[in-house]
């Protein structure tokens, strides 16, 4: 049942208009830079306490660095993106074409919004 879904997942897009199963070329991309979003994180963290060797000290220099809050940012933000990729092909299925530009329309003005919202207070 896992694996069915994480193929729906990360499946690529058809000329039909539908989203076939399997690693296609959409998934491939998304899977390969959470991925890669997830080992820089990684390897900063490991770095980070390679150099310091105590848990105080690595944590500020964690806090302090720019790699580290950059590599932080991106984990995030893919993160955030396998959740909603995941979430739509959990909660919506297959979609077709012009069903998923309108999702990101309508995702795109929902955080410009909130964004617009949280400037105001």
């Amino acid at each position: 049942c896992l694996l069915g879904l994480l193929s729906r997942w990360a499946g690529g897009w058809r000329p039909e208009g539908k989203f076939e199963g399997g690693w296609g070329a959409m998934g491939s991309g998304l899977a390969s830079y959470v991925v890669g979003s997830w080992l820089t994180a990684g390897l900063v963290i490991v770095h980070a306490f390679h150099m310091k060797q105590f848990f105080y000290p690595a944590c500020s220099y964690l806090a302090a660095s720019k790699v580290a809050a950059m590599a932080a940012g991106n984990l995030v933000i893919a993160s955030m993106l396998a959740v909603a990729k995941l979430a739509q092909a959990l909660f919506l299925g297959e979609l077709r074409f012009r069903e998923v530009e309108r999702l990101q329309l309508r995702a795109r003005d929902a955080l410009i919004e909130s964004c617009i919202a949280m400037s105001v207070f």
